[in-house]
């Protein structure tokens, strides 16, 4: 059985998210509207979900012995797989985000969600300095990889791969340049 979560998400390429209608939704999936929370308790509710499965199938051990950014990528790429049957919804609600100046920070957030999550799941990740750039970097990171992979067709991950090494290296002689500093 799927999650409510599930269910209410898989509407929304077909309702919008800037103008989703909780009574629509609630009366096609024969719920009383009072079951379908507000949209920024949806949006937590589904990262939440998405966390869970992603728990599932990923163990953040298998990291110890990987170097920082190539942990990085697994992560972010263990995530998308995670999130593929979403992706059309996902496209849908940071496409109205965007379309809305007001909804805007709304899209922050969910990426600073995501990223914070990324950073409690490495086994390494770096402290003072190192670690308030490795978290602007990683903000950054997730959200362009994030927007690439939305807007590719691709039912794979492989040009979201090259694109995230691409972007990884990118990073890494960034933050090098800034090591000294």
């Amino acid at each position: 059985m799927t999650p409510l979560i599930h269910d209410i998400i898989m509407l929304v390429p077909e309702l919008g998210w800037a103008t989703f209608d909780k009574k629509e939704a609630a009366q096609r999936l024969g719920l009383d509207p009072a079951a379908i929370h507000s949209q920024k308790q949806i949006l937590q509710d589904f990262h939440s979900h998405i966390t869970r499965l992603f728990h599932q199938t990923f163990d953040p051990a298998d990291l110890n012995s990987i170097p920082l950014w190539e942990s990085v990528m697994e992560i972010i790429l263990c995530r998308l797989e995670v999130l593929m049957p979403y992706k059309k919804a996902l496209a849908r609600i940071y496409q109205d985000l965007q379309d809305d100046p007001c909804l805007i920070a709304e899209s922050f957030s969910l990426d600073l969600l995501e990223t914070a999550w990324i950073t409690n799941t490495l086994p390494h990740a770096p402290q003072g300095f190192q670690g308030i750039l490795f978290d602007k970097s990683l903000l950054i990171l997730y959200g362009i990889t994030l927007r690439h992979w939305l807007n590719n067709d691709s039912q794979t991950l492989d040009k979201t791969m090259a694109f995230l090494d691409t972007a990884i290296q990118g990073i890494q002689k960034a933050m090098a340049l800034l090591e000294g500093v």
